[in-house]
């Protein structure tokens, strides 16, 4: 894959959209597991969980898993350490005081068909 530009990310902007929608009871994994959220390309989904592309995405490749059943307290069940190391690697993908990177649609897709072809064993 090609290096690709960063662009900078709006932290206030992306915190109202959030705040509001969390108001409105919206879930942006839900709307995910439902097919009505654009700008998340799905790798992998079965009866448990779904994989996809972040849409701001601060690495190359960078997904996130989530349970397809509604939670709001995943992180409750973790232990203290694992808890640790969970905010420690979800800080370093998530720092978007770089920007996040401009990947284009047509690379992101082809790197969610590679990934794809590989989890599959193809």
């Amino acid at each position: 894959m090609d290096s690709y530009p960063r662009l900078p990310f709006d932290l206030a902007s992306y915190t109202a959209a959030t705040t509001a929608s969390a108001r409105r009871g919206d879930c942006f994994i839900c709307s995910i597991v439902a097919g009505s959220l654009d700008g998340h390309l799905v790798l992998l989904r079965d009866d448990v969980s779904v994989a996809f592309l972040a849409k701001w995405p601060t690495l190359v490749g960078y997904a996130l898993l989530a349970p397809i059943e509604h939670r709001t307290g995943v992180v409750g069940h973790f232990s203290e350490g694992e808890y640790v190391e969970y905010e420690r690697q979800q800080y370093a993908a998530l720092m978007h005081e770089r920007g996040y990177l401009d990947i284009p649609d047509a690379d992101q897709e082809a790197l969610v068909r590679t990934i794809v072809r590989n989890l599959d064993g193809s």
